[in-house]
């Protein structure tokens, strides 16, 4: 499996192990998990770049449709938990349920096998972060209605992700 292909030596030197246990079993920073699949898939599994490159084309754009649409949904939403919280619930546990599937392929598959599995499961799980993503990033709208503090809290936020980016 792909999980196989994360935890061995894919270079020969012990470099590539320690670079995905320090990026990617974390879960925390987005880029780093998009950088994964890449490699991952690539090097680890052997297909063909651009069919990686194909795909996370593909999932991009659909993340550009879905983004709009789950902003639409959350604004609109009317419920006893708020227009933000449920969605960031919902969003956070599809998110640590599908992110497993995404690696779960095998290297006995064929090429177009795994392509077709990554851009599936790619695309789930891009929805899922969508579902969470777009209402957090809207959360600081609905915590205070001053554009300073607004301003404030969302420089707090952008700070404590680089802080947490850079453990990484």
């Amino acid at each position: 499996s792909a999980w196989h292909v994360i935890n061995s030596n894919l270079l020969g030197d012990g470099k590539a192990e320690k670079k995905y246990e320090n990026m990617h079993l974390s879960g925390r920073n987005l880029r780093a998990i998009y950088s994964s699949m890449k490699e991952c898939n690539t090097f680890g599994l052997g297909v063909d770049p651009r069919l990686i490159g194909i795909a996370m084309f593909v999932f991009r754009m659909w993340d550009a449709v879905t983004d709009p649409v789950m902003g639409a949904i959350s604004d609109n939403t009317r419920s006893k938990w708020g227009r933000r919280k449920p969605y960031l619930v919902l969003g956070s546990i599809l998110c640590a349920f599908v992110f497993p599937f995404v690696w779960m392929c095998s290297r006995d598959w064929s090429e177009m096998a795994i392509f077709t599995w990554f851009m599936v499961t790619a695309i789930i799980y891009y929805t899922c972060y969508t579902i969470f993503s777009v209402p957090y990033l809207s959360l600081a709208v609905e915590m205070t209605p001053d554009y300073h503090e607004r301003t404030r809290l969302i420089s707090l936020r952008a700070f404590m992700n680089k802080i947490v980016s850079i453990g990484i």
